[in-house]
C-alpha cells in the first residue's frame, strides 16, 4: 500500500487456531474510529473462540505505522514502525520501537 499510494489505512490481521490468516480493513477516514471498529470486530471473533492471535495496524500521521499485537494467552506488544525517506516509503529498520502492549481483544486470561 505504501509504495503504491504513499498512505496506509487502518487494518487488522487475525490468525485462527488452524493457522489461517484473515484481514479486515476499516472503511472510515478517522484513524481512531477505524481502530475502535477493528478492535470491536476482533473482540467478537475472539468470543467465538477460533481466533488465537491478532494485529491491529494503524498509521501514526505520515511518519510511522503502529502495530498492536495480541494473542489469546495475553502476550501483547506494541510495535512502532517509522517510515524512512520520502516516496516510496520504506520502514526505518533501525528506528523500530517495541513496547509491552495492552490486552485489548481477548480479555485477561486467569
Amino acid at each position: 500500500m505504501l509504495r503504491e499510494r504513499d498512505e496506509v489505512a487502518a487494518f487488522a490481521l487475525m490468525m485462527s487456531s488452524d493457522g489461517a490468516v484473515g484481514i479486515a480493513v476499516a472503511a472510515v477516514d478517522d484513524c481512531e474510529s477505524a481502530v475502535a471498529m477493528l478492535t470491536d470486530g476482533l473482540r467478537q471473533e475472539a468470543k467465538e473462540g477460533s481466533m488465537v492471535a491478532c494485529a491491529v495496524c494503524s498509521p501514526r500521521g505520515s511518519s510511522a505505522l503502529m502495530v498492536m499485537l495480541e494473542n489469546n494467552e495475553n502476550y501483547c506488544a506494541d510495535i512502532l514502525l517509522p517510515f524512512a525517506g520520502a516516496s516510496p516509503r520504506e520502514i526505518d529498520m533501525d528506528g523500530i520501537l517495541v513496547e509491552d502492549g495492552d490486552v485489548r481483544v481477548f480479555g485477561l486470561v486467569e
